[in-house]
């Protein structure tokens, strides 16, 4: 399992998701670069993400159909980015999973290897400095979700 720990706000994932807390086949929707202002802040240049995150209900044993719940629009800033390598976004991007290390201290500074390792679209890798929960939109409905008529939805 995952440690999504070092997403500040993660509590919040946790206690929507529990332990199905999991960002496999998960899509990135929206990819926002911002460099912040001249001089700089604590959190420029960033990276911010949306993922349509769900739950994975088993499989029903006559069909061998999957079924999902709990949708929702998490978004994601990852402050103080460098070292960015991006590929291949496109009209869908799963990711095999959202893959986050700490890297040693720095000083009295912290820094994370980020891995968005791709299934199909955007893939990325990158280092930064923290990473903040920003919104996390739950239980949407079915005309809310990004390709919500190819779900089968619980």
């Amino acid at each position: 399992m995952d440690d999504y720990s070092y997403i500040s706000g993660h509590e919040e994932l946790q206690r929507y998701y529990g332990e199905k807390l999991s960002f496999h086949d998960s899509e990135i929707l929206t990819v926002v670069l911002d460099r912040g202002p001249q001089g700089g802040n604590e959190w420029s240049p960033s990276l911010t993400a949306t993922f349509h995150l769900f739950a994975w209900l088993p499989a029903d044993p006559k069909t061998h159909a999957f079924s999902f719940h709990k949708h929702a629009l998490a978004t994601i800033r990852f402050n103080g980015i460098f070292e960015v390598d991006m590929v291949d976004f496109n009209h869908q991007n799963a990711i095999f999973d959202l893959i986050i290390n700490k890297l040693e201290d720095v000083g009295h500074a912290q820094r994370y290897n980020v891995h968005l390792q791709p299934s199909f679209g955007l893939g990325a890798k990158f280092v930064c400095c923290s990473i903040e929960l920003i919104s996390l939109e739950k239980d949407l409905p079915k005309n809310k979700i990004p390709g919500g008529d190819k779900f089968n939805i619980d």
